[in-house]
């Protein structure tokens, strides 16, 4: 109940890994139509909780349904239930982040991010863009690919001469991205076409 946004993007992105048709992993152990089963419900899960107005909802099941109490709501989940109570109604809050559209294996949108992932080339301040609107900090992703965050700024603020090498830079980048629970070799490969030329 009281997972973060980004515990969910990382916790989504390792299942999609998983189960994903290209899985050396799981490969044998599904037909393909289990598989896509089984996605469907990571993808229904994870818009789910997700989704500030959705999971609101979801957590009001599982207290009615005695899985949890609403103690254990999460500090989002009870502010909105707070101001919920306090207007009497329920009138449906815009979410912060709404990640429901999906453009595609492994892929989710917003506005802001359809916008980004459009365009041809990247530079820093779309990965910046990106991570700002999943609401994904400097610091979580640091401590998740253990990579110093002042380079993961470098990366940010296309500085890519303060950082070892070429091969850290792809190799930090694709780190990078792969927190942001997007389509990692698409976004390395545009990123890095402004410094191949």
């Amino acid at each position: 109940p009281d997972a973060s946004l980004f515990q969910i993007h990382r916790a989504y992105k390792k299942a999609m890994e998983l189960y994903r048709e290209e899985s050396i992993v799981s490969y044998a152990l599904f037909l393909d139509s289990r598989r896509k089963q089984i996605l469907t419900k990571l993808e229904n899960a994870f818009t789910t909780l997700i989704d500030r107005d959705s999971r609101y909802k979801y957590d009001l099941r599982m207290v009615k349904n005695g899985f949890m109490t609403r103690e254990e709501f999460s500090a989002e989940t009870k502010a909105l239930a707070l101001a919920r109570e306090r207007k009497g109604k329920s009138k449906k809050v815009k979410p912060a982040t709404t990640l429901l559209k999906q453009l595609g294996k492994n892929k989710i949108s917003t506005p802001v991010l359809s916008g980004i992932l459009g365009k041809e080339v990247f530079t820093g301040d779309d990965l910046k863009q990106m991570r700002m609107e999943l609401g994904i900090s400097l610091k979580d992703i640091a401590e998740r690919t253990k990579i110093r965050i002042y380079m993961l700024k470098a990366i940010e603020d296309d500085e890519y001469d303060r950082l070892p090498s070429r091969f850290h830079l792809k190799s930090f980048l694709r780190a990078y991205v792969n927190c942001l629970v997007v389509d990692a070799d698409v976004i390395v490969e545009r990123y890095l076409e402004r410094i191949d030329d």
